[in-house]
């Protein structure tokens, strides 16, 4: 009977102590709070391994499976760091596509009903908006143009080197060779919008009135979150572009988190980032040597020495820049797109404004882990002020962020 009352009373003292801690430490964010508890009842991991919750919108994987180093050369993926060593991402069905007979595709990792044979015309970007949204293709009167991100997770397959090849094999036809047009404006420059490219996935701006392909969408997805483009450009027309309809998994009300160490917690994605931007120029410049196109010590590096720093925040070398968290790793391509907001012009200065530190501008790029296919001795980056998604010489020099968490 006395064990019994006093383990009774261990546990009330464990909660008093959580409620003390919850209560004392409101000026710590919410994840941190939670971190504690955690350890308090034993919730049997570390610090340094707690990640937030998942998401339901993470980014996909990219499609990325091997990995190759500076030169483009095949190698092993254990320990690498690579996107193809990793392969973060909400991983992709069995079957990705489904040829519903009408002249439609279903993409089954994002819920959403494609065009099947795209029209090879070229046409202006108000032509594509008003083409798709007269089309009745499978009975349907719900067609669009495509948001960016939409685009993009149908021609983003950063594993092929021939994307429209890889889909025209999985039930497309007639998916043509170059830019297709989406339906979000690049709000740095509102005469242009969007496009994908259909071999490699690329995403640049392109004007408005120029000519370009179109594939048409309908439904909307249970995974992918809004561009959050919401501002509407095309005054001819209404209910037809991005910033209209606004379709997508909608953003929290307050989308990043500032966890008081260091970190930033993405609550769409569910992904922690490090909250300072250029950490290795601020912490150790000495590392940054490379000088061939930029200046020693401004932490634009090599994608191989990009690797190798997030190795030594890792390993403990370069602490400063990882806290308690032993984790981190470079992004691969679409964690890194997923940062960006739609809405803005200078991507640079909304993540500043969202808690960020030291994110470098244009005309300055982030490096991604994931290796372009087209050429391997390449890697894919992001511009650093629109959502520019392109690709470099991995003997370029280019900025790091580093993020943890997801699956």
């Amino acid at each position: 009977m006395k064990n019994r009352k006093r383990k009774s009373l261990m546990i009330l003292c464990v909660l008093a102590m959580t409620v003390s801690i919850v209560s004392c430490e409101k000026k710590e964010k919410g994840n941190n709070d939670l971190m504690m508890v955690m350890l308090m009842m034993g919730g049997g991991e570390s610090v340094s391994d707690w990640c937030p919750p998942l998401s339901d919108t993470q980014p996909y994987r990219t499609g990325r499976t091997t990995c190759y180093d500076a030169a483009g050369n095949l190698v092993d993926c254990a320990g690498t760091g690579q996107d193809g060593d990793l392969k973060k991402g909400l991983e992709w069905p069995g079957t990705r596509f489904s040829d519903n007979g009408d002249g439609t595709v279903t993409d089954s990792l994002t819920g959403l009903m494609w065009q099947k044979s795209p029209d090879t015309a070229a046409k202006d970007w108000t032509t594509a908006l008003g083409d798709a949204d007269s089309s009745t293709l499978g009975t349907h009167d719900d067609w669009r143009l495509p948001n960016a991100d939409e685009l993009r997770s149908l021609f983003g397959n950063y594993g092929e080197d021939d994307v429209r090849t890889w889909l025209n094999g999985q039930g497309f036809s007639g998916i043509q060779l170059g830019y297709y047009w989406s339906s979000t404006t690049e709000t740095g420059s509102t005469a242009d919008a969007y496009c994908v490219n259909s071999e490699v996935g690329s995403m640049i701006g392109q004007a408005k009135s120029g000519t370009y392909r179109a594939i048409i969408v309908r439904g909307t997805s249970g995974n992918l979150p809004k561009t959050g483009q919401t501002t509407a450009y095309d005054g001819t027309r209404t209910d037809d572009e991005d910033g209209d309809l606004e379709l997508g998994i909608a953003w929290p009300g307050t989308r990043f988190t500032d966890n008081g160490d260091g970190t930033m917690t993405d609550s769409l994605t569910g992904l922690m980032w490090l909250q300072h931007c250029n950490c290795m120029s601020a912490n150790y410049p000495g590392f940054d040597t490379d000088h061939d196109f930029s200046s020693d010590g401004d932490g634009a590096v090599t994608w191989q020495h990009a690797l190798d720093f997030v190795e030594g925040v890792n390993n403990g070398t370069y602490s400063n820049c990882g806290g308690v968290y032993t984790n981190w790793r470079l992004p691969n391509v679409n964690e890194l797109e997923s940062l960006y907001n739609g809405e803005e012009s200078v991507q640079a200065t909304w993540l500043t404004g969202q808690g960020f530190t030291d994110v470098v501008d244009y005309p300055e790029k982030y490096w991604s882990s994931t290796t372009y296919e087209g050429s391997r001795s390449m890697a894919w980056l992001i511009d650093a002020t629109d959502i520019r998604v392109a690709y470099g010489s991995k003997a370029n020099e280019n900025h790091v962020m580093i993020v943890r968490c997801g699956i």
